[in-house]
């Protein structure tokens, strides 16, 4: 649609009103810090971890200041999951498709900017000169923007819960190997332990062997019980190295990083959740049931828009 009106260049006002137009013409805002805010709440609120900040996909630093504390300390669980989600690239990359989803919500609902046109006329005599101004507006664009805006809101709401997900399996998963590797060097200390307790038997048995109060098959099992107990701790030993390099890769550390202590195996874990009830637990805070939903709402949205 055009609109052509005169605007009479005396006046200082209708200048001002005119360049005002023409530089809001187009214009958007944009709130990824309030996205990333709320997947934050959503992390922070399911891993149970108080005063979690998560990185920012923009920033170009390797690693961000609040490892080193992180680090200088034996890992639990907890920490662990607060170091894969400082560290690890896949945090950095979930976060940057939450921007990439705001930025098609933005894009979504700006208007194509109105084609102006300008004529100078000079009526000569006292008049002073004029200026006709003609505008061309988009009208299809601006109905349909409102809908095009709530298919993009829908799929940002997905992504929002999409990246919410992610960074939750990498929490959950670094707590899983951090306490894998404990394990295993739990593990790997009762098998150092039963080999020292072992040695020691067969050099009292040999001792009574020698003075002909114990067997020789006597003997030649508790030898055979230290070489199984020797075996038995390499196996462990090679565990410890599998979980720990397992456990690397999960928090994403480079090589320079690796260097860490991991805190003892705590006395008493807690109870699982009874089978009754996980079910019912998993589909109430099913990450990717609350992303499906937001996707089905924008493809139905989509389909209106297709329609009008």
């Amino acid at each position: 649609m055009r609109h052509v009106s005169p605007v009479d260049l005396a006046r200082p006002s209708s200048l001002r009103l005119l360049a005002l137009g023409l530089c809001l013409a187009g214009c958007a805002t944009t709130s990824t810090a309030g996205d990333r805010g709320a997947v934050e709440a959503e992390v922070q609120d399911r891993l149970k971890l108080k005063g979690l900040t998560l990185p920012d996909p923009s920033d170009s630093t390797e690693l961000p200041p609040e490892l080193e504390p992180l680090l200088a300390q034996p890992l639990t669980p907890d920490a662990a999951a607060r170091v894969a989600l400082l560290a690890n690239r896949s945090a950095r990359a979930a976060l940057a498709e939450l921007g990439i989803a705001r930025g098609a919500f933005v894009q979504a609902g700006v208007l194509p900017n109105p084609h102006a046109e300008l004529d100078l006329r000079a009526p000569g005599g006292p008049q002073p000169a004029q200026l006709d101004l003609g505008l061309d507006l988009e009208l299809t664009a601006m109905v349909l923007a409102p809908l095009k805006q709530g298919v993009a809101e829908s799929q940002l709401e997905a992504a929002k819960w999409q990246a919410a997900g992610k960074l939750l399996e990498l929490g959950y998963v670094a707590r899983l190997k951090c306490l894998a590797l404990q394990g295993a060097l739990a593990r790997e200390v009762l098998r150092r332990q039963a080999l020292a307790a072992l040695e020691a038997s067969v050099a009292a048995a040999e001792e009574l062997h020698r003075v002909g109060n114990l067997p020789p098959r006597e003997l030649s099992t508790q030898r055979a019980a230290v070489e199984l107990a020797k075996l038995q701790q390499l196996e462990a030993k090679q565990a410890v190295a599998e979980a720990r390099e397992a456990f690397i890769r999960a928090l994403g550390l480079p090589a320079g990083k690796s260097r860490f202590e991991v805190a003892a195996l705590p006395e008493r874990l807690p109870p699982p959740l009874p089978a009754e009830a996980a079910e019912g637990a998993a589909v109430a805070q099913s990450l990717e049931l609350k992303a499906g939903l937001e996707l089905a709402e924008s493809a139905s949205r989509a389909l209106t828009l297709a329609q009008t």
